[in-house]
């Protein structure tokens, strides 16, 4: 099961396009079957394919496996998946082949991500130079959108 606190639909400031936000939590506020969060995300889909847009996870990571299945269903399903990662566990291996865009508060966990070659990623944080972004072909999220 995951547990999610909320789902947030058509958002713009969480990747590219319009995307559905899934925030998840370590409290069973709401709690999913991937199946049924991906059932869930489908409901939109008209919206978020109008711009290439997709779903965003967020938020505290406590099931890896079921969102490594919600993703990789996603995935075969042709929905964009994000990930805003605050940090860098090797168990998120997991989930990120089945992830098209990480989105990082800061750089420190760069490495670990780039060695997935199909991964765009994003950064929140604009206090880096652009000749570092560029080098590492990252690019910022405006949280003003």
């Amino acid at each position: 099961m995951i547990n999610v606190e909320r789902i947030n639909p058509m958002t713009v400031n969480n990747g590219p396009g319009i995307r559905v936000e899934v925030v998840l939590t370590k409290n069973n506020q709401l709690s999913f079957t991937p199946n049924e969060l991906v059932d869930r995300i489908r409901k939109f889909r008209p919206y978020i394919e109008l711009n290439n847009g997709g779903v965003t996870f967020k938020g505290i990571i406590t099931n890896i496996e079921a969102l490594a299945d919600t993703c990789h269903i996603c995935h075969k399903a042709g929905i964009n998946t994000c990930i805003e990662l605050t940090d860098y566990k090797e168990e998120y291996n997991i989930i990120l082949k089945y992830i098209d865009i990480v989105i990082l508060n800061n750089l420190e966990y760069i490495d670990n991500i780039k060695k997935y070659n199909n991964i765009e990623i994003y950064i929140r944080n604009n206090n880096y130079t652009k000749d570092l972004l560029n080098e590492n072909n990252i690019k910022v999220i405006d949280n003003n959108e």
